[in-house]
C-alpha cells in the first residue's frame, strides 16, 4: 500500500483552543478525511514591497544612478559592510542586479512600479482541497504552494492514520480513522467555482493571520489536478445538540458542507453514543476558569472523602486515619466558602467610589459600619454578644483593601461582599441573607473549626461544633455532621454563584454550570442551530457579532413572547438588511445619477419600482457608492443595479423571489412603524416576511461568496 499524504491545520492545538466560542460535550475525535486536491495558477497583484525590504530598496535606487562597491554603499549609508554584502546577496538572488551590481530591468521595473500606483501583476500557484462526496471546495486554500509540505507520517493501516505534528517542544502524535471514498472522484471543477472560493476564502482570512489571495478580477484560471490528499479533521458534539457535530479544519469551526457526510458515517455515530452516554452536559460558565476547576476539584475531593469514610472501621489504626481524614475535609469546606467568595466578587468588584470611604478609616471605624451595614441587610448580629460576628469583620483596613485579590482571605471578602449586597439589590447574597439570616454565625463556626483542625491531630469535630456554634443542632457523630456542613455550604455556592452543582455518582466527576449563562447558552445555540439551518454557510463565516445577535433576536426558532414587539421587530429586520448589504463582498457599479441606476433595474425587473424603492434620496445614494451614511433603499437599488455579467442569474433569481417587493414592503413598514400594532395577526405577517427575506438572503450569499 502506497503510504498516503495527510495535510494538518491543526499541529499540535485542538479545536477549543482554537475556535473559544464554540461549546463541545466531551472531546472532539481526530479523523483523516479524503479531498482531491487541485493546483490553481491564478493572476495576482503583487504588492510593490514584496520585492525588498527598505534598505534593500535604498541600495537599489543607489545602483541605478550610480556605480558604487559594497565599501561605498556602506559609508554612504553609515551600515556594516557586512550587512551591505548580505542586502547586495540577496537582490543578486531575486534577480533585481547582476553579478556586477547593475540594476537589471526586472530591477528598473520594479523600481519605477514604487514611483506609481500601478499595482504589478503576478501567476501565482495555490492549492485547493474538493469534497469528494459534494464535489465543492473546502474553505481553506493553501497560498504557499512553494513550500507546502504533508505531515510525517508514523503509522498507516487499511482504516487508520497515525501522524506527528508541532516542533520538539510540542510535539504530539495524533491518531485517527480514515473516511475514504474508493472510486470516487472529481471532475469539472469550474473557474467561476474557484472565484467563489477565493472570495469565501479571503472573507475568513479577515479574523486569522492568514494572507489575503489578492486576486485579479476577470482573469484566466488555469486548473491542474493534484493528487488525493487526507485532510486532518477534528469531530465534536455541539453540546446542548448531540445531532449536530462540529465538524472543523483547524481553519474554520464548521465545514457545513461535509455535515451530511459525517452525519451518516459511523464515526459520528459512535462519537454520539459514547459522549451522550458517559459525559455531563457542560456548558462554558461566567466563573473564572482557574477558580472554577480548583472549586470542581475541592468538592470531587470532599465527596470522595466522605465516601471513603463510610468504609472504616471503628479500630485504633482506621479512627486515626478518619480523624486525618475528616480534619481535611472541613478545611476543604472552608476553602470552598472563601474561593466562591473571591470567585463572585472578582466577577463582581466594587467600584473604587464604594471603598474609598473604608479606605481612609481604621480598621475599628469600618467594623462599625460594616455592622450597620449587615444588619440593614438582614443579617443578625447580637447586641450584647457580636464577638462572633466581629471577628470576621475587624480586619477591613487600606492594605487589606488592597491586596483583596491577592489569595482569598474570608475576613476581607465578607466585608466587601456585604457592601455589595448593600448598594446591589440583585446581589446573590440577599438571597443567602434571607435563607440563613445567622450566616455570619455560621461562618465564624467553621472558620474555628478549619482553624483548630489544623493545629491537632485529635480533632473532635462534635465538640468543636458545640464550643463555637450558636445553634442547638445535635449530631450523632462526625460523619452526620460533616454530611450537613458540606451539603450546607454546597447550596450556599449555588446560591451565591446563581450555579448548579452536579456531581456524577460513576466516575465523580463534578460540573458547576452558572444557571442564567445555562439557560442563555443554550438559547444561543438554539438559535444559531435554527440559523445555520436557514443561511447556511453565510451564517456560520460571513455575518459579524453584532450582525449575529440581531439575527439571534429574531430567528425562526423564537416564541411569539420572544420576539421584538411591532417596531421594534420591524426595525430590527431592517437593521439586518442594511448592514448584510453593507458589509456585502460585491463590485459596485457606478452610475451617474440614481434615476439612470433605476432605469437599470427596471429594463431588467419589467415593471416599475414603487415609490417607496424610487423616491429614494439621491444624496443617500450618492452616499451608497461612497460607503457613507445611507438607507435601506439606497442600499438596494445600488445592489441591484451592480448585478451584471455572471451575477444577472441572481437578479433573475431574486425577482422570481419577489425579493424587490419584500424590500419595497419592509420599507413601507419602515416608513409607517407608527402605525403597527403589536398583535398576533402583525407578528405572523412579519414573521412570513423574515423568512422571505433570509431565503434571500441566502441565495446572495450563495453567489457572493459560493456558499448555494
Amino acid at each position: 500500500m502506497a503510504q498516503s499524504k495527510v495535510v494538518s491545520l491543526f499541529g499540535s492545538k485542538d479545536i477549543n483552543s482554537l475556535f473559544e466560542d464554540i461549546e463541545l460535550l466531551g472531546k472532539p475525535r481526530d479523523v483523516f478525511y479524503e479531498v482531491q486536491s487541485y493546483n490553481i495558477l491564478v493572476s495576482v497583484y503583487q504588492n510593490n514591497k514584496e520585492d525588498s525590504n527598505i534598505f534593500e530598496e535604498t541600495i537599489l535606487k543607489l545602483l541605478n544612478i550610480m556605480e558604487l562597491s559594497i565599501e561605498k554603499i556602506s559609508e554612504k549609508l553609515c551600515l556594516e559592510e557586512a550587512f551591505i554584502k548580505y542586502l547586495v546577496e540577496s537582490l543578486e538572488t531575486k534577480g533585481l542586479i547582476n553579478e556586477k551590481m547593475e540594476v537589471t530591468s526586472y530591477g528598473k521595473n520594479l523600481l519605477e512600479s514604487y514611483n506609481t500606483n500601478e499595482r504589478k501583476i503576478e501567476q501565482k500557484l495555490f492549492k485547493i482541497f474538493v469534497d469528494i462526496r459534494s464535489k465543492q471546495i473546502l474553505p481553506f486554500i493553501y497560498t504557499d504552494i512553494e513550500n507546502f509540505e504533508t505531515e510525517l507520517i508514523e503509522n498507516e493501516t487499511k482504516d487508520s492514520l497515525e501522524i506527528k505534528v508541532g516542533n520538539k517542544t510540542d510535539e504530539r502524535t495524533i491518531k485517527g480513522k480514515k473516511i475514504i471514498f474508493n472510486g470516487e472522484d472529481v471532475f469539472n471543477i469550474e473557474s467561476f467555482d474557484i472565484i467563489k472560493a477565493i472570495k469565501k476564502y479571503n472573507h475568513i482570512v479577515e479574523k486569522t493571520v492568514y494572507s489575503k489571495i489578492n486576486w485579479l478580477g476577470n482573469s484566466k484560471i488555469e486548473i491542474i489536478k493534484s493528487d488525493k490528499i487526507f485532510l486532518h479533521l477534528q469531530i465534536g458534539l455541539q453540546n446542548g445538540n448531540i445531532d449536530e457535530p462540529f465538524i472543523s479544519d483547524g481553519f474554520v469551526p464548521q465545514i457545513r458542507l461535509l455535515l451530511d457526510t459525517i452525519k451518516n458515517n459511523k464515526i459520528f455515530k459512535e462519537i454520539r453514543e459514547q459522549e451522550s452516554s458517559s459525559t455531563i452536559s457542560y456548558s462554558q460558565e461566567k466563573i473564572g476558569r482557574e477558580n472554577q476547576n480548583t472549586l470542581s476539584e475541592l468538592i470531587k475531593a470532599i465527596n470522595e472523602e466522605i465516601n471513603y469514610l463510610q468504609f472504616l472501621k471503628n479500630n485504633r489504626d482506621e479512627i486515626k486515619e478518619r480523624i486525618t481524614r475528616e480534619k481535611d475535609i472541613v478545611k476543604n469546606i472552608f476553602s470552598l466558602v472563601e474561593i466562591s467568595l473571591f470567585t463572585y466578587l472578582k466577577e463582581n468588584p466594587l467600584s473604587n467610589e464604594k471603598l474609598n470611604e473604608f479606605k481612609e478609616n481604621k480598621a475599628d471605624v469600618n467594623l462599625e459600619i460594616l455592622k450597620k451595614m449587615a444588619l440593614e441587610i438582614g443579617l443578625n448580629i447580637d447586641e450584647e454578644n457580636s464577638l462572633r460576628e466581629e471577628s470576621l469583620l475587624l480586619s477591613f483596613s487600606r492594605v487589606r483593601i488592597n491586596n483583596v485579590f491577592d489569595t482569598p482571605d474570608i475576613k476581607v471578602l465578607l466585608p466587601y461582599i456585604i457592601i455589595k449586597a448593600k448598594y446591589d439589590s440583585n446581589n446573590t447574597f440577599h438571597k443567602i441573607v434571607n435563607e440563613n439570616k445567622n450566616i455570619l454565625k455560621d461562618l465564624y463556626c467553621l472558620k474555628k473549626m478549619a482553624d483548630s483542625s489544623g493545629h491537632t491531630t485529635k480533632v473532635d469535630l462534635l465538640a468543636l461544633y458545640n464550643q463555637y456554634s450558636f445553634d442547638n443542632n445535635k449530631f450523632n457523630n462526625s460523619m452526620e455532621l460533616i454530611n450537613n456542613i458540606f451539603e450546607k455550604y454546597k447550596k450556599f455556592i449555588e446560591i451565591l454563584l446563581n450555579s448548579k452543582i452536579s456531581i456524577n455518582k460513576e466516575n465523580q466527576k463534578v460540573i458547576i454550570v452558572e444557571k442564567d449563562r445555562e439557560v442563555s447558552s443554550q438559547k444561543k445555540l438554539d438559535a444559531d442551530i435554527e440559523l445555520e439551518k436557514n443561511l447556511g454557510n453565510l451564517y456560520l463565516y460571513y455575518l459579524g457579532d453584532s450582525l449575529k445577535d440581531d439575527f439571534r433576536m429574531i430567528s425562526p426558532n423564537k416564541k411569539e413572547n420572544e420576539l421584538p414587539k411591532g417596531n421594534d421587530y420591524i426595525i430590527t429586520l431592517t437593521r439586518i438588511i442594511e448592514d448584510f448589504l453593507t458589509y456585502l463582498d460585491y463590485e459596485k457599479i457606478k452610475y451617474s445619477n440614481i434615476e439612470e441606476a433605476i432605469q437599470d433595474i427596471e429594463s431588467f425587473y419589467g415593471k416599475k419600482l414603487s415609490d417607496s424603492l424610487r423616491c429614494t434620496n439621491p444624496i443617500r445614494y450618492k452616499n451608497e457608492l461612497k460607503r457613507e451614511k445611507s438607507s435601506l433603499g439606497a442600499k438596494v437599488i445600488v445592489f441591484l443595479s451592480s448585478l451584471k455579467g455572471d451575477y444577472e442569474s441572481l437578479l433573475e433569481n431574486l425577482i422570481k423571489e419577489n425579493f424587490v417587493e419584500l424590500i419595497e414592503k419592509l420599507i413601507e413598514l419602515r416608513g409607517h412603524r407608527n402605525n403597527i400594532e403589536n398583535n398576533l395577526l402583525d407578528i405572523e405577517k412579519i414573521n412570513l416576511l423574515r423568512d422571505r427575506l433570509f431565503k434571500s438572503l441566502k441565495l446572495i450569499g450563495g453567489y457572493c461568496y459560493g456558499e448555494e
